[in-house]
């Protein structure tokens, strides 16, 4: 299902979050509530609940794109959140507009803009002309002020290995893991998506949960890759409370063993979840190696993965 122009919707309200920031000082954020902009985040999620019932589906069954900018919206829409997006959003803008003059490639620009969003990456930064746009990931809203200017001042720099560790370090801190806790919410099951042409996601994950889990797992929402793919199998997403399988794998020669394998690999992910040591996080430790193989038909399961092409 697609929501039309939704993209359109989201940068109208980056712009908007933006001109606030730029023409109002601190002590006047709690007029952001009485504003346009506050209202435009209510009607847009409003008008995506809307259609999606009307089309008997849910927000999951959305693309993964316009899943993040739901989800995004949804955060947005808790007061306290806001108030946090504007006051990072702030501090963002003054951090760059102190740090550019030092960069010769930047002093001819005429406008820079900053954003705070969901996207999949923890930061981006595009120059056109006489044009900066600068991405940050909503979950590093509350990263400390030294961290904030390290990473813009990274950015400028086209990225070093050691800053880049430094900014990474924070995403294992519980700050950062609180804050994409409270963007994904609760978990949104799809209601269509999950069906392919020749597997149903939501049957094998619900044989899996019983047979493996005692039924204990919340069913995320589950999708099928939009590309097909030859290194990756399936990925469990925890910011949004999602397994997606490769949708090679739903093909007429594919062994049901298979799939029901790979299914099996991402809900291990969902119930162990993963360690995070010296800002680096783990997925495969050695309890989940141990309990991937108590998988009926193991063996069997890698060997027929090795086989498809």
């Amino acid at each position: 299902m697609r929501i039309q122009n939704l993209g359109k919707t989201i940068q109208q309200i980056q712009h908007e979050f933006s001109e606030f920031v730029l023409q109002n000082t601190q002590e006047k954020t709690d007029t952001l509530f009485s504003s346009e902009i506050y209202r435009h985040i209510k009607k847009s999620i409003h008008r995506i609940d809307i259609l999606c019932a009307k089309h008997n589906v849910t927000p999951a069954d959305l693309a993964t794109p316009s899943f993040r900018k739901y989800l995004w919206l949804r955060f947005l829409a808790e007061r306290e959140n806001t108030k946090a997006h504007i006051c990072a959003l702030s501090n963002g803008y003054s951090v760059l507009l102190q740090s550019i003059p030092a960069y010769k490639n930047y002093k001819n620009l005429k406008t820079i803009h900053i954003q705070f969003d969901c996207s999949s990456y923890l930061f981006h930064i595009k120059k056109t002309q006489d044009k900066l746009h600068f991405q940050i990931h909503e979950a590093l809203m509350h990263m400390p002020a030294d961290l904030m200017c390290t990473l813009i001042t990274t950015a400028l720099n086209q990225k070093s290995r050691k800053e880049l560790a430094t900014i990474k370090s924070y995403t294992a801190t519980r700050e950062y893991q609180k804050c994409i806790a409270a963007i994904a919410g609760q978990p949104i099951a799809n209601k269509k998506t999950y069906r392919g042409k020749f597997f149903n996601l939501q049957n094998i994950f619900h044989a899996n949960n019983r047979q493996y889990f005692n039924n204990t797992l919340v069913q995320p929402r589950l999708v099928w890759s939009s590309q097909k793919s030859t290194s990756r199998w399936g990925y469990f997403h925890p910011e949004l409370h999602t397994i997606s399988i490769n949708k090679k794998l739903d093909a007429p020669g594919t062994p049901i063993l298979a799939v029901k394998y790979i299914m099996f690999h991402e809900m291990l992910h969902q119930n162990l979840g993963f360690q995070h040591i010296n800002g680096r996080r783990y997925a495969h430790t050695k309890e989940f190696k141990q309990q991937e193989k108590t998988f009926e038909g193991y063996r069997q399961a890698e060997n027929l993965i090795k086989l498809i092409q």
